[in-house]
């Protein structure tokens, strides 16, 4: 991070951190590891049932109707760890469910 500018260490800092053991850190950071793995993840988007309504959405297909490449499942992701803060990237993953390719 300091090579890239991301933080600045003063003092006796930079030192501290190169003496810091995995272990203590694994242990400072064990209670933010709970904490995220009971949450589902991060939404940057509220549900809109106006939208629902203008958009026309299937959730049933049938065997028959997915033989052919062109019906997709689409999820737009925001690429941001565990906060929504700062800087993330927002990816949109389009999945053609008979081929599975994405």
């Amino acid at each position: 991070l300091k090579e890239f500018d991301e933080i600045r260490l003063y003092g006796k800092q930079e030192e501290l951190l190169r003496q810091i053991k995995f272990s203590t850190i694994d242990k400072l950071l064990e209670e933010k590891r709970d904490i995220s793995k009971k949450e589902y993840g991060l939404s940057g988007t509220k549900r809109s049932p106006l939208l629902k309504t203008l958009i026309p959405v299937r959730t049933n297909f049938n065997k028959e109707e997915t033989q052919e490449p062109g019906h997709v499942e689409m999820d737009c992701v925001l690429r941001c760890g565990e906060s929504l803060s700062g800087q993330y990237a927002e990816t949109l993953n389009v999945l053609d469910i008979y081929s599975s390719l994405e």
